[in-house]
């Protein structure tokens, strides 16, 4: 499909097929090309893919990824071409029809496409368009086409999308211009390779748009995704939306699903929800955020060049210092690509990397400071150590890397003798399928080192699962988490971030519990067991009343608990697992 011709406006009405339910509103449609036939195509945002066309007896058409496209005839200019379209879709309708009688052969949506006050229509974005859609690529051919489609798709139109090639050596230039042929709101940028912080800085700087919004090159949009992010930000009058999102994995679909809040947020309440899961969402990424460009503009905010990565961290910390409106949108709009080696993905070991990671934690330090909120909330910002080790974009876990720099590079608020401020590095390990969950108290150093549970080589935990469930002891990470898939278990710790000396338990002080909600959501746990009265002395004081369920208390499997055997720990646990 090639569109080939601008988008056109008219004022169309549709009716429901008892004649009570009316509506008229302004649609857009555009040209394209199947072959060598050209068509009209009209989204159809509320039709499945399985919608069968009917009845017959109008213009022919045909109905692809929930586009409508219809032959292109002198009918199409007559003041009431006529369609009828039946929808068959028994998930919303359960098993009854719906007829639908258009003017225009028109649905429901792009009705964010009217022309904006005083502002005239061209091609399909105004002079002054509302959004500036930034994407830079280099080198993703094998990715482009999905990416730019979704951006062309968008149900909403008054945009341009700028494409920054940073010298790729592949076709991507090709494809680009492509793009910017079939498409007047595309515009291409072609540079010699200079790097994505770059390529946002010029794109930046040539935007015309009231707000900007950002995309990387291998992932793709929902269909609606520049309309829900405008759609919040004119209904509050916002500086930053932040939506939640889908991660890919391989053909794996997540939705994170940790974004809870509604509504306006000031910038104290938004600095509140970033103490809580940083990295998920509120800076670590911009892909996930429509931000008002006359801020960008006003302070001269631009990605560091210098920075090899967490560009996009430090450009967010810098914009929330200036904004003052906020909100979220809790349904996903974003598709994220995690692919192996890329930059979120590699475990950095180099000590200039932890030296980044301190800088980092300086000036989100800083930034609490700004609002006074820092003292206050000392711990929970501390905290942040916990979020820059997960996938949100900043690198290998800190706890084993300390040791590589020297003491004036660490920085770290006075501790009692032998304490060590740590965070919780360790994803928990579980699917929707899981029905016990099994929780410890803390990694211990062993543990933080080989960035596995129960990593200690006297722990009993995993022979102690190889004798309950008649396997072999897993020797690998892969091998663990394969047997607790098997039998629907989840893996995880009471405790997030904590005071402690070594890998002591009864030392922990300070603690910031786990968000074990986050489970909780996703599986249908039938059975929370802790591992020791340490781990269930913990969950009864700080998870309990969050998540309005009982522990059952396990003896641990820690050396220290040489009381047990293995036969003793077997028959304890047996009773609570079967």
């Amino acid at each position: 499909m090639f569109p080939v011709g601008n988008i056109s406006q008219y004022r169309i009405g549709f009716k429901h097929k008892n004649g009570r339910q009316k509506k008229t509103t302004d649609i857009h449609y555009r040209q394209c090309r199947i072959g060598s036939k050209r068509y009209h195509m009209i989204h159809l945002s509320w039709i499945p893919e399985y919608t069968k066309p009917g009845p017959p007896g109008g213009q022919s058409f045909h109905v692809h990824n929930r586009f409508i496209y219809l032959p292109q005839t002198d009918t199409i200019n007559k003041k009431t071409p006529r369609l009828n379209i039946t929808a068959f879709d028994n998930s919303r309708f359960k098993g009854s029809s719906q007829h639908f009688y258009f003017k225009l052969c028109y649905t429901k949506l792009w009705l964010n496409c009217a022309i904006r006050k005083g502002q005239q229509q061209s091609g399909g974005m105004t002079d002054m368009p509302f959004v500036s859609l930034i994407i830079p690529v280099y080198n993703a051919e094998k990715y482009l086409r999905r990416c730019l489609n979704s951006a062309m798709e968008q149900t909403f139109q008054d945009m341009e999308i700028i494409v920054v090639n940073d010298g790729s050596q592949d076709t991507s230039l090709e494809i680009c211009r492509e793009y910017e042929k079939m498409d007047r709101r595309f515009r291409v940028i072609n540079k010699e390779n200079t790097g994505v912080s770059d390529s946002r800085n010029q794109a930046i700087e040539t935007a015309r748009g009231e707000y900007l919004q950002f995309m990387d090159s291998d992932d793709w949009l929902t269909p609606d995704a520049t309309e829900s992010f405008v759609h919040a930000a004119r209904k509050f009058d916002c500086d930053l939306v932040v939506s939640d999102f889908y991660r890919v994995d391989g053909a794996v679909f997540t939705e994170k699903q940790h974004i809870r809040e509604r509504g306006l947020l000031t910038r104290a309440q938004y600095a509140e929800y970033m103490m809580r899961e940083p990295a998920d969402f509120y800076y670590g990424v911009l892909w996930n955020k429509l931000y008002r460009r006359s801020i960008v503009q006003e302070h001269q905010l631009k990605m560091d060049e210098d920075l090899r990565w967490c560009e996009d961290f430090l450009f967010n910390l810098n914009f929330i210092r200036y904004a003052g409106r906020f909100t979220a949108i809790q349904t996903p709009v974003y598709y994220y690509m995690k692919r192996k080696g890329s930059l979120v993905s590699t475990d950095w070991k180099k000590a200039n990397t932890v030296k980044l990671k301190l800088r980092l934690l300086k000036d989100y330090k800083e930034l609490y400071q700004s609002m006074d909120l820092y003292e206050e909330n000392k711990l929970k910002i501390n905290a942040f150590a916990v979020s820059i080790a997960k996938d949100g974009g900043i690198g290998a876990p800190m706890s084993r890397l300390r040791k590589k720099l020297s003491e004036e590079d660490y920085i770290e608020d006075e501790l009692p003798a032998g304490y060590t401020r740590v965070c919780h590095t360790l994803g928990p390990i579980y699917d929707e399928a899981s029905r016990i969950l099994i929780l410890g108290s803390f990694p211990s150093v062993k543990s933080r080192e080989q960035n596995f549970y129960y990593g200690h080589p006297q722990n009993r935990f995993w022979k102690l699962m190889a004798r309950l469930f008649e396997e072999p002891v897993p020797e690998t990470t892969e091998d663990k988490k394969g047997l607790l898939m098997r039998h629907h278990i989840a893996l995880w710790d009471v405790v997030a971030a904590c005071d402690i000396k070594g890998s002591s338990d009864r030392s922990i002080r300070n603690v910031i519990p786990t968000d074990l909600n986050r489970i909780l959501r996703t599986a249908r746990i039938e059975t929370i067991l802790a591992n020791g009265d340490t781990a269930f002395q913990l969950y009864r004081k700080y998870c309990r009343e969050t998540t309005g369920r009982e522990a059952v208390k396990c003896p641990s499997t820690s050396p220290a608990n040489a009381f047990f055997t293995l036969d003793r720990l077997a028959e304890a646990w047996g009773r609570e697992l079967f």
